[in-house]
């Protein structure tokens, strides 16, 4: 099969030898402070993780593409690589404000206008081209957190579109990999996280990594339609 480059408009799907991680060398942690703000939020949010601005989608062939198969990708998050997302939209939920009594206010606040980001990295660590499910450009992953129970939770939701064709694969070269930045959270609460993903129906983990939240975002809430903690029977 042909190997597919994908053009990044901030960044280049490359092929890369000697690494911390399967044989892959990754960007360094970032030197250049970000001002913006990190999200601070008392409940869950519906995820957004665009791959880095790709410049086109492909979708994989119909020879390659098998859904059965769950394929040999490694998900590798780097919270030490730090950078500013514009992102404004009505559906970020917006931080937590304390009016002169303590109480929490819900009112509508404006949404961020940019926010801090820390990288995922999906890589390819076989000797064969692989391939990654994505909806509307987005990688379909939550973040969970350990709990003080000492188990798993995510602390946040996917929102599948209802649309067949948002969907497509992206085929990942040997030795490739691509960068996605995810939400980077603040609370009173310290705890590991880790990334969950879906793709083609298989779920996949990355490495637990340092991190904060607020508590309340442990807390599971009413979904949607089309929302989705991932990993249901139905796939969604």
């Amino acid at each position: 099969m042909t190997k597919i480059t994908f053009i990044l408009l901030l960044g280049i799907l490359i092929s890369c030898s000697e690494s911390e991680t399967c044989g892959i060398n990754l960007p360094a942690a970032n030197s250049k402070d970000c001002d913006s703000p990190v999200i601070d939020t008392i409940g869950q949010m519906s995820t957004a993780f665009y791959l880095k601005n790709i410049s086109q989608r492909i979708e994989s062939e119909s020879s390659f593409s098998n859904p059965t198969t769950k394929h040999e990708l490694s998900f590798y998050v780097n919270n030490t690589i730090v950078s500013c997302q514009k992102y404004r939209t009505p559906y970020l939920m917006a931080p937590k404000m304390i009016d002169s009594l303590g109480n929490v206010i819900w009112e509508y606040i404006p949404p961020y206008d940019s926010i801090q980001m820390i990288s995922c990295f999906i890589l390819n660590c076989s000797s064969k081209n692989q391939q990654i499910q994505i909806s509307d450009g987005k990688l379909i992953a939550i973040q969970e957190a350990l709990g003080k129970d000492n188990k798993w939770a995510p602390i946040e939701c996917f929102e599948f579109s209802g649309c067949g064709n948002s969907y497509s694969d992206i085929i990942i070269s040997p030795g490739d990999f691509l960068e996605v930045p995810i939400y980077k959270y603040s609370g009173e609460l310290e705890t590991k996280l880790r990334l969950k993903i879906q793709s083609n129906g298989h779920i996949y983990y990355s490495n637990e990594y340092s991190g904060k939240i607020n508590a309340k975002q442990l807390i599971k809430r009413e979904l949607h339609f089309g929302e989705s903690y991932l990993g249901n029977k139905n796939g969604y």
